[in-house]
């Protein structure tokens, strides 16, 4: 995943290798210590268009994989979690752009 979006021009907002995250030890201490939530690929050329892949959340899985989505990303088939999941997810949160992100999931989910 990381040479992906190293070839689509997008670099890892954290000094920490996403292959780390496969270790459930590692991930735990990232968790607490870090504090991590998700972790972000950023790029100066699509500033709007962060890509987060879910930290804490994996660690309850099953929990979301039954609403998830899968969208085509680049040519490939990427699973994507479900709309409610997320709007779950930021009112926990409650961080100031996790509530700019609700509200504008609300309207999107209107449509």
């Amino acid at each position: 995943m990381d040479e992906l979006m190293q070839n689509r021009g997008y670099i890892e907002r954290v000094p920490v290798n996403i292959k780390e995250l496969g270790d459930s030890k590692k991930l735990e201490q990232f968790i607490q210590e870090k504090g991590m939530k998700a972790y972000t690929f950023i790029s100066k050329d699509k500033p709007q268009l962060d890509i987060d892949v879910v930290v804490e959340a994996s660690l309850d899985f099953a929990k979301y994989v039954a609403n998830k989505t899968i969208v085509e990303v680049w040519n490939l088939q990427l699973p994507v979690i479900g709309i409610d999941d997320l709007i779950g997810m930021k009112k926990e949160a409650n961080r100031d752009k996790d509530r700019l992100d609700l509200e504008a999931l609300l309207k999107l989910k209107e449509l």
